[in-house]
């Protein structure tokens, strides 16, 4: 019989949750019974029962097979949203063996976002937020729904009560307002995750706020703009010039462009892209030509390719179309729908649609948008050339619920030369702000033009690009507004998940790591919650460590996908966040 101390506690383990949270689950204290609940496996009964301590759950089992899902109790279509911590508690008796709860997916890959275990002796054990076992997390990714919580029994031919389970819900943002959104890794992409199409503005999937990042775009892949199609190039961009965003602007039906020479420029591309992913930085993937609708087989086996091959990473858009000309908006949607079929085979990656004359007449859209999700349309000005009569059109896409991006823009004339327009340049700033328009400007390139920010016989590779002399009037107007914001960007004051040369010293000594094995070592064995994050800052892994001999595996080996992961650390007595690796 339980104490009346355990009563208590079971009490407020319950009842707590209802109080100060939403509850996610159905009838978790199963007052009805059975109802809302569903049973997997055939070596056991469920029964439901009361006595003066509540309601309960005899799990009787005769046949408990040899692994944990051979015996489970759970419900389904439970849904993730983001900006909540989610809390799981439960309690139960068991004379052996060991309850394992979850909440995660229920098929290939069975994804686990939270999860929990307690080994019984006999007796009444609990996991709540009073005792210090409850798991929580801060929900910050794209909303997840038919999710499943589970409680697996399955080992062992044990009988068991289960007293309760809950998952609370309270509110905790994401946009750095009330909920600390951290950033787990060192660029924008960590903190605003996948880029989104809502409405009329392009938000982060991570931060569900309004995202505008500013960078440049590449020269053409051709004519000398190839030379800086190299990481060192892109590492300088970032640290020195503090862009958000680089677009590589590769040619197509030019000769030695993608039509004639597909190997090489999908080499030129690919090394951009591997060098943005590496800086945690968003890259656009151009197919820079002004009559792509006359080349649909090429972009569809282009961008299949390129999307196949970097789909899954947030850092990259697609932009299927630079540039056309003075053709009808129906002639650029027929081939944009029939890249962008191609491309959903392998991504939901944002992709951005080129407008007629030359990227301008994007109102042409508003009646005949395309239906696909995740799609924004591309704006692209001149300064010396375009003024109030181009920002007339882009309202209209806006307040028509349009999204747009400017791939690219000058300081200069529509022509890519002449002096740098001040004024105006300051003019659509201020527009670009005011609607959260994320821009890269043309471009990265020593060619003699106005609109090129090196001067001639500049290094390919950074070298003195910071040097005032060795930049062009535009590419010191441009320098200038980048760095310039670089100090309000949301990512870059975000408080940091920092890690610490191992050994990691914690309030239990020293953690120690073993990351050939997936494994590390506490000084003094103790309980915690372990939880994995991939550099994006979505969560691929948590459990319930208990206190056990001081040496844990996190993650799964053969299943998670080499490359650096986040582990962070927590009990009662324990609070670290590491760097480690999956081999």
């Amino acid at each position: 019989m339980k104490t009346i101390l355990s009563k208590t506690l079971l009490i407020l383990g319950c009842l707590a949750p209802s109080l100060f949270a939403e509850q996610v689950l159905v009838n978790n204290d199963f007052k009805s019974g059975l109802s809302g609940w569903s049973t997997q496996g055939t070596g056991f009964t469920a029964v439901a029962g009361s006595d003066e301590w509540g309601s309960f759950i005899n799990m009787n089992i005769t046949d408990g097979g040899a692994d944990p899902w051979n015996v489970k109790l759970y419900q389904d279509g439970i849904t993730l949203e983001p900006g909540y911590e989610y809390t799981m508690e439960w309690g139960a008796t068991r004379a052996s063996g060991n309850i394992a709860v979850g909440l995660g997916m229920s098929a290939d890959p069975y994804t686990d976002y939270m999860s929990d275990r307690i080994e019984f002796s006999g007796g009444y054990l609990e996991h709540t937020t009073t005792n210090g076992e409850a798991v929580t997390l801060h929900y910050c990714g794209e909303a997840v729904s038919g999710l499943r919580f589970y409680m697996d029994l399955g080992g062992n031919n044990a009988a068991a009560r289960i007293a309760w389970a809950s998952i609370g819900k309270t509110a905790k943002a994401c946009d750095g307002s009330g909920g600390e959104l951290t950033n787990p890794g060192n660029g924008p992409v960590p903190y605003y995750g996948e880029l989104k199409v809502s409405g009329n503005r392009i938000i982060g999937a991570r931060s569900k706020s309004a995202v505008q990042v500013r960078g440049m775009s590449l020269f053409w892949s051709l004519w000398g703009g190839e030379k800086f199609y190299n990481a060192s190039a892109i590492q300088s961009l970032v640290q020195d010039w503090k862009v958000e965003v680089v677009r590589a602007a590769m040619g197509v039906d030019q000769d030695g462009g993608y039509n004639t020479n597909p190997e090489e420029q999908k080499a030129l591309v690919s090394t951009v892209v591997d060098a943005a992913i590496a800086n945690e930085i968003y890259v656009i993937i151009d197919f820079h030509c002004h009559v792509a609708d006359q080349y649909s087989a090429q972009a569809k086996a282009f961008f299949g390719y390129m999307a196949e091959k970097y789909g899954k990473y947030d850092n990259v858009i697609f932009e299927v179309y630079n540039e056309p000309l003075a053709i009808s908006w129906g002639t650029v949607k027929n081939y944009a729908v029939g890249v962008i079929s191609e491309i959903r085979k392998y991504s939901d990656n944002l992709v951005i649609v080129g407008t007629p004359n030359w990227s301008q007449d994007v109102d042409a859209v508003v009646s005949d948008r395309i239906s696909a999700t995740n799609v924004a349309y591309t704006l692209h000005f001149y300064a010396g050339s375009h003024g109030s009569d181009l920002m007339a059109k882009a309202r209209t896409a806006l307040n028509s619920n349009l999204a747009l991006f400017v791939t690219e823009w000058g300081t200069v004339n529509a022509n890519g030369d002449g002096n740098v327009a001040t004024a105006s340049s300051n003019d659509w700033m201020t527009f670009m702000d005011q609607n959260k328009l994320s821009w890269a400007n043309w471009s990265v390139h020593d060619k003699v033009e106005g609109a090129s920010a090196f001067v001639n016989g500049i290094s390919t590779t950074g070298s003195g690009w910071t040097t005032w002399n060795n930049l062009t009037a535009s590419g010191q107007y441009v320098y200038s507004k980048l760095t310039g914001y670089a100090s309000s960007a949301a990512w870059r004051s975000a408080p940091k998940e920092t890690s610490i040369a191992a050994p990691h010293v914690s309030k239990t000594g020293a953690v120690t790591m073993n990351l050939r094995q997936m494994e590390y070592q506490l000084g003094t064995p103790n309980a915690h919650q372990a939880l994995l994050f991939d550099t994006q800052g979505r969560l691929v892994w948590s459990a319930h460590q208990p206190s056990g001999n001081g040496t844990y595996h996190y993650g799964s080996m053969g299943i998670l996908p080499s490359g650096a992961y986040i582990l962070k650390l927590r009990g009662v007595h324990l609070e670290q966040t590491l760097r480690v690796s999956v081999p």
